[in-house]
């Protein structure tokens, strides 16, 4: 018998379980993040809970084109949206 349980082996906001993504605690992270279709494209989701005294529960931080960040490294550049605990990075506007 084949076990299907999720595998993670960093703190990810999202997890792989039989082949298909999905989002820690629902989909509305994620629409609030692309601020409500304002966004799209999503490149990475980095976890900085750290960062709600700097900016709240909810950021449109615009476009960022740091490559590291809270020790992050290898970030592209893009549109920032910070849902906490989370980054979220978009690669478009519409």
């Amino acid at each position: 018998m084949v076990s299907c349980r999720p595998r993670i082996k960093e703190f990810r906001p999202f997890f792989r379980h039989c082949g298909c993504l999905l989002l820690r605690g629902g989909g509305s992270n994620l629409t609030r993040a692309s601020v409500n279709g304002k966004y799209y494209n999503l490149l990475k989701v980095i976890n900085v809970p750290e960062d709600k005294g700097s900016y709240g529960d909810f950021n449109d931080y615009g476009y960022y084109s740091s490559t590291s960040y809270a020790g992050y490294d290898n970030i592209p550049a893009g549109y920032w949206v910070y849902v906490y605990p989370d980054w979220y990075i978009w690669g478009n506007q519409k």
